[in-house]
């Protein structure tokens, strides 16, 4: 490739290399395959370039026993894959932030982000996650998630991931605080809700797929109601969806 001039598919072929030396147990040449790969985007100046190799970067931690690391560049991938408008480069970066959450024992985190990936690849058309070491770190993470919280749990925290938007999903990666079930006991804003408005939150927390019909018919109201209930539990929240009300509603049990 760099023979012919074709930078950005020589670029491509140390990125494939970096990605699939994480999958050796030599940690010296999974390390020097990433920072080869790193280098040469960053003397390129690429940030587009540059984002994916953080991404390898990462990957070259997670697979060596640093997922903190590993978190720190997936996150920094994801912002620059978001910036400069990457069709795929988010997705793997949800996917990968995922199989760190799982890395560090944050379960529920691992869960709704995974289902955040799920739903960005589908949008993109394309996902290989599901195959060589790719397959394995994702087959392990949801696994061993699905172990931690329960299936039910597991299931309904992956649904959460899956209604959130691009912008949502990435919001909610890059946070300081990404909800989980164990942290944030609930504020103010929560204090604020109505019992009926908690009703409502907690049937979102349940099913985040749930209608506003759905919803209505349970508690025995009108959908007008149900309607007026949750643009009052946006804005006593500060929220902008029904998805985010659901992964809020879970980060506060």
């Amino acid at each position: 490739f760099l023979r012919a001039g074709q930078h950005g598919d020589a670029h491509v072929a140390r990125l494939c290399l970096a990605t699939a030396t994480a999958a050796d147990k030599d940690k010296g040449a999974s390390f020097a395959a990433a920072e080869d790969c790193l280098t040469n985007a960053e003397s390129a100046g690429a940030e587009w370039a540059i984002s994916w190799a953080q991404w390898a970067y990462g990957l070259a931690h997670l697979r060596h026993g640093d997922p903190r690391r590993a978190i720190t560049l997936f996150s920094t991938a994801l912002g620059m894959q978001q910036q400069v408008g990457d069709p795929w480069g988010p997705s793997w970066s949800l996917a990968a932030l995922s199989w760190a959450a799982v890395a560090t024992g944050d379960h529920h985190r691992a869960a709704v982000l995974a289902g955040a990936a799920q739903r960005q690849f589908h949008n993109a058309g394309i996902n290989t996650t599901n195959t060589g070491v790719l397959g394995t770190l994702n087959a392990a993470a949801s696994s061993a998630a699905s172990a931690a919280l329960g299936p039910d749990t597991y299931r309904t925290a992956r649904q959460q991931g899956a209604q959130l938007d691009y912008d949502e999903a990435i919001a909610a990666a890059l946070a300081p605080h990404v909800p989980t079930q164990r942290q944030h006991p609930p504020g103010p804003a929560a204090d604020e809700l109505t019992r009926r408005e908690h009703d409502i939150v907690r049937l979102l927390a349940a099913d985040a797929s749930i209608t506003n019909k759905e919803m209505a018919a349970r508690l025995y109201i009108s959908v007008r109601t149900v309607d007026t209930h949750i643009a009052h539990i946006l804005r006593k929240l500060g929220l902008t969806s029904r998805a985010q009300i659901a992964v809020w509603a879970a980060s506060h049990q």
